[in-house]
């Protein structure tokens, strides 16, 4: 988060010699103490390796290093002792026993301990061991769950019995009659069984046994099968289906639709009003019992007081009776007693519709239907708008089944089931306050609906209130065991407490309660994932996958689960179908909301392909993941990550620091608490895992040079309970590459985000700098240093404050604040001054350096910065607008001191800087393929005429800009995109223009920029003009091939006053004696031509290639001067220069963990305008790298050797590149993640 200035410098004003150079005053900007890794650069010179090491004497043990090591060592304790306290949360015990427990207990279950006579009523949480038996009676179904969290679910009419084990290792049961469904998923169970005419031992996760009275039937869906037989043996694998009858062989077929044979374990919603019923008096009477439990949402309660001894033959009740033995999952008792009802009547059709669209669960067709489009007619009954409502939400209309719902509730203000349902659907909008006014309704008329609690429990949990959403999730599974959801919210709330094992089993039984919802299976793999069972993690995304292909978490979740089993190539596919896949997710998620899918989505690419090595790749995901929904963070907190790879690692050259920054903060507000990366140094790279929220975490980055530089940055994050922070420390230690380039950074910060409300949060920051180096400007020819030259910058306190409110969905406020403090002193020996020799006020001689001793400057600045910005971002699926408003006011003291031989000027000036500003960005998706964008801008500046430039100048001077932007997006076809953009803006004083929230991107291109003209070669020229247009097509295929095309015009145009020595007597020999000042402009023209191509090679190996020409030109002109002056062509220039650059790129990454890496890199580059002194240069350096990771990347090991063959160069500084190193350097880095 620091804002350096160290490179503030004045201009080198013989821009004909480098020998010849300015006094550089450094400035560094907003920038978080990310850890860079010395870049990987290569070439060739010759090809007997030497690598020289050096080793400084004593490395420094500041006590910034001591603190950071003790922060990390105890950070590293905390972390396990947290681990250690959230393995084994209570609850079932880990490894309890040989104890089963009963989970589910429906209707009339019963149990008996081992050889007793009698049964006893079985109730949730009974504890069974071996040798007891559980049976069901009609309209019953029970559930139990073993000691190795196996499932085992009961049919009606079933009776099982728990016989004690033949092998310690495997679980055995009995089944005389009746059917079962098993499912385990923590790893393979062995399973024994017994029926009446066979035995079989299982090695299976997934199958259903039915025993008959004349017939058995084993359907496998998941596992191997050993069944023995008196008539023969078989063998069986998952899709096998196997019927067996007495004196008859093994009949084997295929298992074809394996949701049919478990039919009666789905869940049926209760959809019917009693109003619509129209039951006469008496038999409201006869019921009333059943009626009030089935109001209050107790569906088991209501068929257990169904009265037997009573005949109910009218239509309303044998409906009624319908729906309750659907609570049951009596399907075809259902279908009977529906039977003989007329089809006209309103609660027939709302069951058979309810029947046909939960058994079909045919998700794929229905999103071919177009009844998102066509004038939904809602029915006249509310039992059938809430049946309705069920088949327009499985044909992907959400907007529809809401209607359908709202219609529901205002037929049947009195029904909870309405309410409910209505709350469910605006969650499903993320309309949280409309969801709460719907749900409160729904628990006060049932206040025993199970679905009703549950949804409660996903409202808290998004509010990040897990204790209290746990309570609901349970209250969910006591009114009614067999509701999934309830499980699966209890296995998110032990997610969020990192209790992987019980969360892990609560997947499991809700997975086995509704076994076709392939979304459970894909949390099953996720928290298989988090436990390091990759193989049980892949086999549920498989199964899920199977389930419903289109769903796009299953392939998400794989994709996350790939990556961390380094896994590059499997990961970037999968992830690429979760994408492609997005929008089948509209039968449970709004456009908008799909919209923000599709962008985290987006920008996890982003982080894989970078990690693959398709850096082109990463950045354009990145950039499209902001496009595609504005207001999500995670889009423009990978962007930020994009930008800062391409800082130097000194941080003086920083065209793209304002725009990392910018994308940072963004991010960060937007972000809820536990769900970003707050860090200032951590990659987000780093936390792409399952979104997880640790409540300690620690990361640590090593990395060390053979010339002497190191690197160490240490991180401390974490989040509970709405509450996340991070605490960054950061050591930085160059040796650089030429005489007096070292340079020492150290740097910490603390960033808070607290949720203050469901729709409010609250975000702080603070953070201290300190700098110490020479000169670190990029050079030509390295002898050109300035031997002497020493900066020194501190900045403390830096704070950021902020403020995030959440109107409704895509409507959200964001308030900036910040105070920065920057103190900077520079002394240079041999500053290149300006002597304008005047005879009679006119200029005839200009002398840069001047002839006689050096002069020496001393310099000092202070500057108060204080930054307040607000912005409101309103997003809908077609429109996306983004309008705020920026004021800044700084203080600036500024002392100086040349001296010429003599004591020649001092200044002492205090002066101020002012900035307003105002915005407004309007992005139209026109249809599905096209975006259009466009915006404007005003800026506003007041600063001082010369604060930087020795000697110095009092007074201010301003600047006004209204600066149009415009901007498209369009996708042709398929995974294909064409982008342009234009704009221009305004730049700032020092770091002020990066101090803000403005978005930085139009059409796929960056509009925000600190400075386009290198700092190396011309420093900071405050009020700068940018105007920009690119243009731009990126192209994937599914066979894992990239490539795109751009170009960009970039131009700046400044104007500053420079400090300059005159002659106070009008002779010729008198030397400069009085301080004065002259303009300065600067016309600066940048075209830059890039393409790129990467391919994925099977599942281990990826290669690249990128090529871009660049041409920068530079205009210098000192209009005040006359042109009749001798020496004048010392200050003005015309200067040109050429780059072609080449990168060839081969990555390989093993499972196992091992990874390699090579680059190749050409760069070729001609100059004019220099008179000869800066010839071309043509070369090649190669750099190679080898390292491991560990599993689930909590630690990464990496040498590398850059400039393999020890190649020099002479690049000029005008186009803008990578660091690149002048000779051989063996680079070594270690990385821990906890």
């Amino acid at each position: 988060m620091n804002h350096p200035r160290t490179n503030r410098l004045l201009p080198p004003l013989d821009a004909r010699t480098s020998a010849r150079r300015a006094l550089r005053l450094p400035v560094e900007f907003a920038m978080e103490s990310k850890p860079v890794p010395i870049e990987i650069r290569p070439g060739i010179k010759s090809f007997i390796p030497k690598i020289g090491i050096q080793f400084p004497s004593p490395i420094p043990h500041y006590v910034c290093v001591r603190l950071l090591l003790g922060l990390l060592i105890g950070g590293v304790f905390a972390t396990f002792v947290a681990n250690a306290q959230t393995t084994n949360t209570p609850g079932v015990p880990a490894n309890a026993d040989s104890l089963s427990h009963v989970i589910e207990a429906a209707g009339v279950v019963e149990f008996m301990v081992g050889q007793a006579a009698n049964w006893s009523v079985a109730t949730n949480g009974l504890s069974l061991k071996p040798g007891d038996k559980l049976r069901t009676h009609a309209a019953s179904r029970a559930a139990v769950q073993l000691s190795d969290r196996s499932i085992i679910r009961l049919n009606e009419r079933t009776t099982m019995e728990i016989f004690p084990p033949r092998n310690a290792e495997k679980k055995r049961f009995g089944l005389p009659s009746g059917s079962i469904f098993f499912f385990n998923r923590e790893k393979p169970a062995d399973v024994e069984f017994d029926t009446p005419l066979a035995a079989g031992a299982i090695r299976g996760t997934e199958f259903y046994l039915e025993v008959a009275e004349k017939s058995e039937r084993l359907s496998l869906i998941d596992g191997l099968v050993a069944l023995n037989t008196r008539e023969g043996n078989v063998s069986m694998q998952h899709g096998d289906d196997v019927w067996l009858a007495p004196g008859q062989p093994p009949q084997k077929t295929a298992l074809v639709n394996a949701n049919a044979v478990i039919q009666w374990a789905l869940y049926y919603p209760a959809i019917l009003s009693p109003d619509d019923l129209q039951l006469d008096n008496r038999e409201s009477a006869a019921l009333k019992d059943v009626l009030d439990k089935y109001r209050s949402g107790d569906l088991l309660s209501a068929l257990a007081a169904w009265p037997e001894t009573t005949s109910m033959t009218s239509t309303g009740s044998r409906c009624l009776r319908a729906q309750l033995e659907l609570a049951v999952g009596r399907v075809n008792e259902a279908e009977r007693l529906l039977a003989d009802i007329p089809d006209e009547t309103p609660a027939k059709r709302a069951l058979k519709e309810l029947i046909s669209t939960i058994r079909s669960n045919r998700r794929d067709e229905a999103l071919t239907r177009s009844g998102r489009n066509n004038v939904i007619v809602l029915p006249a009954t509310a039992s059938e708008c809430l049946a309705h409502s069920y088949t327009l939400q499985a044909r992907a209309d959400l907007p529809g089944a809401l209607a359908a719902a709202k219609r529901a509730t205002e037929l049947a203000p009195q029904s909870g089931f309405a309410h409910a349902r209505d709350a469910e659907l605006e969650f499903s909008f993320a309309n949280r306050r409309a969801a709460l006014v719907e749900l409160d309704r729904a628990l006060q008329l049932s206040p025993r609906l199970a679905p009703a609690h549950a949804l409660q429990g996903f409202i808290l949990l998004d509010q990040s209130k897990v204790s209290n959403a746990q309570k609901s999730f349970n209250r969910a599974r006591e009114l009614d065991a067999a509701f999934g959801p309830a499980w699966l919210g209890r296995g998110l709330c032990l997610m969020r407490e990192r209790n992987f094992a019980e969360a892990r089993a609560a997947f499991q039984a809700a997975a086995a309660l509704e076994p076709q919802r392939g979304m459970f299976r894909s949390y099953l793999g996720k928290a298989a994932s988090e436990l390091g069972d990759a193989k049980g993690a892949e086999k549920e995304f498989r199964l899920a996958k199977e389930l419903d292909a289109n769903d796009p978490t299953a392939w998400l979740y794989s994709a996350l689960h790939l990556w961390q089993e380094n896994r590059l190539n499997e990961a970037i596919r999968d992830l690429e179908a979760s994408v492609d896949r997005n929008d089948n997710r509209a039968a449970f998620r709004s456009q908008l909301l799909l919209d923000q899918d599709r962008a985290v989505r987006s920008a996890n690419l982003a982080a894989i392909y970078d990690d693959a090595g398709l850096s082109d790749v990463s950045k354009h995901a990145a950039s499209r993941s902001v496009a595609e929904s504005y207001a999500n963070f995670s889009g423009h907190l990978f962007l930020a990550d994009s930008f800062s790879s391409l800082e130097s690692v000194n941080r003086f050259d920083v065209r793209f620091e304002t725009a990392r920054q910018s994308e940072l903060l963004v991010a960060n507000l937007l972000a809820p608490p536990g769900a970003g990366n707050l860090s200032q140094s951590l990659s987000q790279r780093e936390r792409v895992r399952f979104f997880d929220q640790k409540p300690i975490g620690v990361s640590s980055l090593t990395e060390y040079a053979s010339n002497g530089d190191w690197h160490q940055a240490g991180t401390v994050f974490g989040s509970v309970d709405g509450f996340s922070y991070a605490f960054d420390a950061n050591y930085i230690s160059l040796n650089g590459q030429r005489a007096n380039n070292e340079s020492e950074r150290r740097e910490f910060a603390l960033t808070m985000k607290q949720r203050i409300t469901p729709d409010d949060e609250a975000y702080f920051q603070i953070g201290h700098s300190k700098f110490e180096g020479g000169d670190l400007a990029t050079l030509y020819d390295p002898a050109s240093a300035k031997i002497g030259f020493d900066v020194r910058e501190k900045q403390e306190p830096t704070i950021y404050a902020g403020w995030h409110h959440a109107w409704s969905p895509g409507s959200h406020t964001l308030f900036f604040a910040a105070r920065l403090d920057d103190t900077l002193s520079i002394h240079d020996p041999s500053a290149n001054g300006i002597f304008l020799r005047q005879i009679g006020g006119v200029t005839t001689e200009v002398q840069s350096p001047i002839i006689g001793p050096p002069v020496l400057v001393d310099f000092a600045s202070d500057i108060t910065l204080y930054s307040a910005e607000l912005q409101h971002i309103w997003e809908t699926p077609r429109n996306t607008l983004v309008v705020g408003g920026r004021w800044q006011h700084g203080d600036i003291h500024t002392r100086d001191d040349l001296t010429f031989g003599f004591p020649l000027t001092s200044d002492n000036i205090n002066t101020s800087v002012e900035r307003g500003n105002a915005y407004a960005y309007y992005t139209l998706k026109v249809c599905d393929s096209l975006r259009l964008i466009g915006g404007a801008s005003y800026d506003h500046i007041e600063f001082p005429l010369n604060a930087d430039l020795p000697p110095l100048s009092t007074g201010e001077t301003s600047r006004d800009l209204l600066s149009p932007k415009a901007g498209f997006l369009f996708e042709p076809w398929e995974r294909g995109l064409f982008r342009a953009s234009y704009t221009k803006s305004l730049g700032g004083l020092y770091f002020d223009n990066s101090v803000r929230l403005e978005p930085t991107q139009i059409g796929g291109f960056n509009q925000a920029f600190r400075s386009l003209i290198p700092e190396s070669v011309a420093g900071l020229v405050a009020g700068t003009e940018f105007e920009t247009a690119g243009v731009g097509f990126d192209q994937s295929f599914k066979s894992g091939t990239f490539f795109g095309v751009e170009t960009e015009w970039l131009t700046s145009d400044g104007r500053r006053d420079v400090g300059v020595l005159t002659n106070s007597v009008s002779l010729p020999f008198w030397p400069p004696d009085s301080p004065g000042n002259s303009r300065q402009t600067l016309n600066f023209r940048e075209r830059n031509l890039s393409a790129y191509v990467g391919q994925l090679l099977g599942d281990d190996f990826s290669v690249g290639a990128r090529y871009r020409v660049s041409e920068a030109k530079l205009k210098t002109r000192f209009p005040e001067i006359p042109d009749t002056a001798t020496g004048l062509s010392l200050l003005e220039g015309d200067e040109h220069a050429l780059m072609h650059q080449l990168s060839l790129t081969g990555n390989f990454h093993h499972r196992c963990g091992a990874f390699a890496q090579w680059e190749s890199a050409w760069y070729h580059q001609q100059n004019s305008g220099y008179g000869g002194a800066r010839p071309g240069d043509d070369f090649w350096q190669h750099n190679i790298a080898f390292g491991y990771r560990f599993p689930r990347r909590h630690a990464e090991m990496r040498v590398g050797v850059l400039n393999l063959f020890d190649q020099d160069y002479r690049i000029n500084p005008l186009n803008l590149h990578g660091d690149l190193p002048r000779g051989r350097t063996l680079v070594m880095s270690l990385r821990l993640n906890f």
